[in-house]
């Protein structure tokens, strides 16, 4: 079964911005009205001139509309994160100090993007990342972006399994979290239900390497 996160009422991309359309696609339809076919050619270019300046506008994206919850339990790692997120424009962030607290600050915050720490005590993340990725949880779908100090393959792997949606690697640097949270707002993945994975639709690893066969010999 796939679900789509963007057509869950709790994750609808409502921080979307409009971005407009550019002048020379207006005058574009403008022209389709008039003499088309002698035209035609020139329309098909602008057009596609016209939409690819649209795509590579960068859009607007108002993180004011959106709460944050931030797991960690270095508080000097807490205002670290908080002080970014601030710089970005959120204005609704709330910290617990491990994945415990975090669950009942969930209850009361109501967030919209997770972003919590790798080690904890009491709760650490993956095991909190468990108990939230469960079909009957009423957070199930939340963005989660989760932060390490380890960058080895391993540990990639195990929280594409976890069904973390971005992983985070310190030292935490502003552009990398930033782009950790257009990610989850822009990208949206669909969610997959089988016998052992509840998440986001897995990404390919980078760099990944195909499986060595040996090549026949010229003489077999």
């Amino acid at each position: 079964m796939r679900i789509s996160l963007t057509h869950l009422p709790q994750f609808a991309p409502r921080w979307h911005k409009k971005a407009d359309i550019p002048q020379g696609a207006s005058k574009i339809l403008e022209n389709i009205h008039g003499s088309f076919p002698r035209k035609i050619e020139f329309v098909k270019k602008a057009l596609l001139n016209s939409l690819r300046k649209l795509r590579n506008r960068p859009l607007s994206i108002d993180l004011a509309s959106l709460s944050f919850l931030v797991v960690e339990d270095s508080a000097y790692m807490r205002t670290i994160l908080r002080t970014m997120l601030q710089g970005f424009g959120a204005r609704k962030i709330v910290e617990a100090e491990d994945g415990a607290s975090g669950l009942e600050a969930m209850e009361r915050a109501n967030p919209d993007i997770l972003i919590l720490d790798w080690v904890m005590p009491i709760l650490d993340g993956p095991d909190m990342v468990r108990m939230i990725r469960t079909p009957d949880n009423p957070f199930a779908y939340i963005p989660i972006i989760m932060v390490t100090a380890h960058t080895e393959r391993s540990r990639i792997i195990e929280a594409r399994k976890l069904g973390v949606h971005e992983l985070l690697c310190k030292p935490i640097s502003a552009k990398s979290l930033h782009q950790r949270i257009m990610s989850v707002i822009l990208q949206p993945r669909d969610f997959v239900k089988t016998a052992g994975y509840f998440g986001p639709a897995p990404r390919a690893i980078r760099n990944h390497k195909k499986a060595w066969k040996p090549q026949p010999s010229a003489g077999s």
